[in-house]
Formats: structure tokens, sequence, C-alpha cells
């Protein structure tokens, strides 16, 4: 990506049996702080959640986006 010029813009990954709401461990694994957003995908009900998040240590908010 550097060698491109490209940055990171969000990170995404899924909770297959939770709700799209970051755990403690997705807070305390943030390496990149609260600029960056993370995607969460919820597959717990059979239809795909997706929520975006900007994380601490301590803390998580939900980000506000949208779609094109």
């Amino acid at each position: 990506m550097r060698e491109y010029g490209m940055e990171h813009v969000a990170i995404y990954h899924s909770h297959p049996t939770s709700e799209a709401v970051p755990s403690k461990t997705d807070r305390e694994v943030n390496y990149y702080g609260p600029e960056m957003v993370h995607f969460i995908i919820s597959l717990k009900d059979g239809t795909p959640v997706m929520r975006g998040w900007r994380l601490t240590a301590d803390n998580a908010t939900e980000a506000v986006w949208e779609t094109f």
C-alpha cells in the first residue's frame, strides 16, 4: 500500500455469533487508534448487520458513515 501511496481508511471483521458491537478484546487489540473506523459485521441472525466504530482501549464510539 505504501508503495502505491495508499492508506488504510477502515478495518473490518465479523462476529459470527454476537452483535456488531466491539468486544473488550476488539478494543484492547486496536493498534490504529480512534482515527481508524472498525466495521464489525454480525452474522448472528443470518442477515449480516454492519456497524462502524472508533475504538480506544477503554471506549467505543459508533462512527457516522454512509454508503454510496
